[in-house]
């Protein structure tokens, strides 16, 4: 992990990002990586979970696993609520109308446990129609993922399907949402630790590149400034004040003064009707 979190920071300070006009090109440079890195630290996050568990010696994990989702599993979803599709058991089927990304998916041998996880970052907003269709997504997952064990000869005693918000703060409040401070005990192993501390080496990499980003970005200022050109000659500084050398423009009339001319409105006049 120490490896994947120091290729993550170098990679993103490395690529080059699209200009903005608004957005000077120094501070682009620092902008466009962290937007990268934190997009890259959700995956580390998963992977990282992903490795903790697998450490503890008790469960068969694998990452991203595509599961193939059937429209009777999806039906199934929305007529019913999560108690009730956990306990039940989908063949693939041949009417696969989706495949769904399942971000860690764990199985324990010894007690039959199988979970479904879809790990989110946490820290913003993640709700809305999209959201919901992940979570029915999930659940199709676990009902399928249940029948190939089965199929396969696994004894499969639970389905969990979870979401797991790291930070927290994410808007899911649907279904079974785990943060990141109660991961050890959900899985029963420690898994806050091994993240944490992915996540300050990480950290320390972005300070050290944002910190030598910020000492050119400095030098670039202090430059720009003393090649500054001067004020414009047709101003003048007094007394601190910028003032006009040009006199002043004649006062315009106003908008009621220029339709003075018009005629006053007939009161109680109404439009006639078309073609009367």
């Amino acid at each position: 992990m120490a490896e994947a979190a120091d290729a993550a920071v170098a990679e993103a300070f490395a690529r080059s990002y699209t200009p903005d006009p608004l957005i000077p090109e120094a501070i682009a440079a620092i902008r466009g990586p962290l937007d990268s890195v934190l997009r890259r630290h959700g995956l580390l996050i998963e992977n990282a979970i992903a490795t903790a568990i697998e450490l503890s010696g008790n469960a068969e994990v694998m990452v991203q696993v595509a599961v193939p989702i059937s429209q009777a599993a999806l039906d199934l979803c929305a007529a019913n609520g999560p108690e009730k599709t956990r306990v039940l058991t989908l063949p693939v089927g041949s009417a696969v109308v989706k495949t769904a990304l399942i971000d860690i998916v764990s199985y324990y041998p010894e007690t039959g446990r199988l979970i479904a996880a879809s790990v989110k970052r946490g820290g913003g907003a993640q709700g809305g129609s999209a959201a919901r269709q992940d979570r029915l997504d999930l659940r199709a997952a676990g009902m399928i993922l249940r029948g190939m064990l089965t199929s396969a000869g696994r004894t499969v005693s639970s389905v969990e399907v979870i979401v797991i918000d790291y930070y927290g703060r994410s808007g899911i409040i649907a279904g079974q949402v785990i943060e990141g401070v109660d991961l050890d005990a959900f899985f029963g192993t420690p898994i806050v630790g091994f993240v944490d501390a992915m996540t300050e080496r990480m950290a320390d990499a972005v300070s050290q590149r944002v910190q030598e980003h910020l000492v050119t970005l400095m030098k670039s200022t202090a430059a720009t400034s003393e090649n500054a050109p001067p004020p414009s000659p047709g101003r003048k500084r007094e007394q601190g004040q910028v003032v006009p050398l040009r006199a002043p423009a004649p006062s315009l009339p106003s908008l009621a003064q220029c339709l003075a001319p018009l005629p006053l409105r007939t009161q109680g006049r109404r439009m006639s009707a078309v073609g009367a």
